[in-house]
């Protein structure tokens, strides 16, 4: 299942970090960004800054 889409949603990491680039903040991160769960599962975020909208996609453990 890595690569599947889980979701699309208008909730954005890189706002809510201030990195964000309509924002007018140069990245302060290295991409992909990623998050973890609890089990260890690696979830991939990929930006649609034209959209304002965040991908996440499993990536495996």
């Amino acid at each position: 299942m890595k690569g599947q889409k889980v979701m699309t949603t208008r909730y954005c990491v890189k706002h809510q970090l201030g990195i964000c680039p309509k924002m007018g903040k140069a990245p302060r991160y290295p991409e992909p960004l990623m998050l973890v769960d609890a089990e260890g599962r690696k979830l991939e975020l990929k930006f649609d800054c034209a959209k304002c909208e965040m991908e996440v996609f499993l990536a495996g453990k």
